[in-house]
């Protein structure tokens, strides 16, 4: 999902019991484990492309305004 623009990409990162802020970056082949993954504005979130995710905590704190937007949310990210 890339709805905003995107500040920092990350690649080929190992993210262990981390606080991550994940507006206005994307990761790339990044592994994350037992982090809290943190989304604050949905327009600003970047992509996750062959991530993997073990034990996080994903900490939503934003509004979401639409159907379309929750749906792009919804296949992108919370599906992980």
């Amino acid at each position: 999902m890339s709805n905003g623009m995107i500040t920092a990409v990350s690649s080929d990162i190992v993210y262990v019991n981390k606080d991550i802020y994940l507006t206005g970056q994307s990761f790339v082949r990044c592994s994350f484990r037992s982090c809290t993954l943190i989304i604050k504005d949905l327009s600003m979130l970047g992509l996750f492309e062959d991530c993997s995710f073990d034990d996080c905590i994903w900490y939503l704190n934003a509004t979401i305004c639409d159907r379309d937007r929750w749906q792009c949310f919804s296949d992108n990210v919370a599906q992980r």
